[in-house]
């Protein structure tokens, strides 16, 4: 019983000092504190947004992009010459000229080749010691000279264009003293146009298109004009083969007054194929998204596009040097998939290499690829399309290339041009005074089972007499 007390007075003990604790720890009353709900981390949601995929996707494009490359974000970008080299001598300088080096096995080459085209560039007489009596392409029999071009021994080439005005430098005239004579005064010959008219040979170094090229090649070379157009692809899709083209080159100066020679240093029409076509020419099996990087950004990739340049170079010296009134076009890319960021990078890397041997052309391709434009960051363009003739200026030019001829009785594939509209279409280039205008014809490229054929393995249409005949009208609008 005394136990019980004990306890009960022990809970009333503590009870009261409870109470007198509250009463007296502090003086002042606690502040009341508002409740708050707790805040939760939001968590990342499991369901996939469009945007979130997007950008999932840009992440893994440029992680492939850059896979291999540890420093690649630190390269500095190039930037565009504001201006093209302009020619300060009409006599170039061989001994500078870089010797082509083999960086990978798609773009080696055969250096002898290009140190015979110097050599013969160096000593002029060589240029024009054979004889004339031999047309036939060769690779190894030198396709000879027309006695006439002895007179020009002036190499040089003609001035470059300016990227602020667009307009080409013209070449003083020599003064010279008249004569009197009792001959009656010659009918002046009416002005010719500016534009060079010719074909477009992609395949003109292809075995296997031996002779179409040799009548194309004949055919413009009886042609009755003065100014001449070449244009071939130099990547090696259609194989390599630098003593043939330079014979070629040979030939048509030993025809004409002057020639435009134009090359097309890659191949982005083959590239828009990348993952199906059979062709192992550099840069055609990569991505065009992934191209345009990589000639930016990757250190290897722009190498290798240098070393292909290099090719172009004493080709353009060779011609150069026939005519001191010849024109050099490099093309970066045939029919490119490229943008804007990516043209600066590959026309820079374009320039370093031939210099002020040639000026620079883009050939874009509007429409084939997503993600691709056409700004020329102010050089001429080389156009493909037909209906957009009248939008070019007198420092652009012009190609049927993807367009092509059709000829009488033959049926229509949806994109040729019958020989009446052709000439009709040469007749607006003409009158634009166009920098040059070429022919082009799907079958005798190979075309006629479709592009993802090998070149070696595709039949070449052998141009027949009136097919030539009718061309060879075309490519004399520009005497009349």
């Amino acid at each position: 019983m005394g136990h019980r007390r004990f306890m009960s007075a022990s809970k009333l003990c503590i009870a009261a000092l409870t109470l007198l604790s509250l009463l007296f720890i502090g003086c002042e009353k606690p502040e009341r504190q508002e409740y708050k709900t707790p805040q939760v981390k939001s968590q990342p949601s499991t369901e996939a947004t469009p945007a979130i995929d997007s950008e999932k996707k840009k992440r893994a494009h440029a992680k492939k992009v850059r896979a291999g490359l540890e420093e690649l974000s630190r390269l500095p970008k190039p930037t565009p010459t504001e201006e093209p080299f302009a020619f300060t001598t009409p006599t170039p300088d061989l001994s500078e000229t870089p010797a082509p080096t083999q960086v990978s096995e798609s773009i080696g080459e055969d250096e002898n080749l290009f140190r015979d085209v110097l050599e013969e560039v160096q000593d002029e007489q060589n240029l024009f010691a054979d004889d004339p009596s031999s047309i036939t392409i060769d690779g190894n029999e030198d396709l000879g000279q027309d006695g006439s071009n002895n007179q020009r021994n002036n190499p040089g080439f003609i001035g470059l264009i300016r990227n602020d005005d667009r307009a080409e430098a013209a070449t003083p005239a020599p003064e010279t003293v008249e004569e009197e004579s009792d001959e009656p005064t010659p009918t002046p010959t009416p002005t010719q146009s500016e534009t060079a008219i010719g074909y477009t040979m992609l395949y003109l170094m292809q075995p296997g298109a031996r002779a179409t090229v040799e009548a194309e090649l004949q055919n413009l070379i009886a042609a009755d004009i003065e100014h001449k157009f070449l244009s071939v692809l130099i990547d090696g899709t259609f194989s390599w083969n630098f003593q043939l083209l330079s014979n070629a080159i040979r030939s048509l100066n030993a025809s004409a007054e002057r020639v435009t020679l134009v090359l097309y240093i890659s191949n982005g029409a083959t590239q828009r194929s990348y993952d199906s076509t059979p062709i192992e020419a550099p840069f055609v099996q990569t991505s065009p998204e992934i191209f345009r990087e990589l000639i930016k950004l990757d250190p290897r990739t722009r190498n290798d596009f240098q070393e292909l340049a290099r090719r172009a170079r004493p080709l353009f010296i060779l011609n150069g040097s026939l005519g001191d009134r010849n024109r050099n076009v490099a093309i970066p890319m045939l029919e490119d998939n490229l943008d804007s960021e990516s043209y600066a990078a590959i026309r820079q890397l374009t320039l370093e290499v031939v210099g002020d041997t040639a000026y620079i052309a883009r050939n874009p391709c509007p429409g084939c690829f997503i993600g691709s434009d056409r700004a020329t960051l102010g050089d001429p363009e080389e156009s493909h399309i037909p209906s957009e003739i009248n939008q070019l200026s007198s420092v652009d030019g012009f190609s049927l290339d993807g367009t092509g001829v059709r000829f009488e009785n033959e049926v229509s594939d949806g994109k040729d041009l019958s020989v009446e509209e052709v000439t009709n279409l040469a007749r607006q280039a003409l009158s634009r005074n166009l920098r040059y205008f070429g022919l082009w014809r799907r079958s005798r490229q190979g075309l006629s089972n479709g592009a993802l054929i090998h070149p070696r393995d595709r039949s070449y249409e052998v141009p027949t007499s009136e097919q030539l005949i009718a061309e060879r009208e075309i490519i004399e609008l520009a005497a009349n």
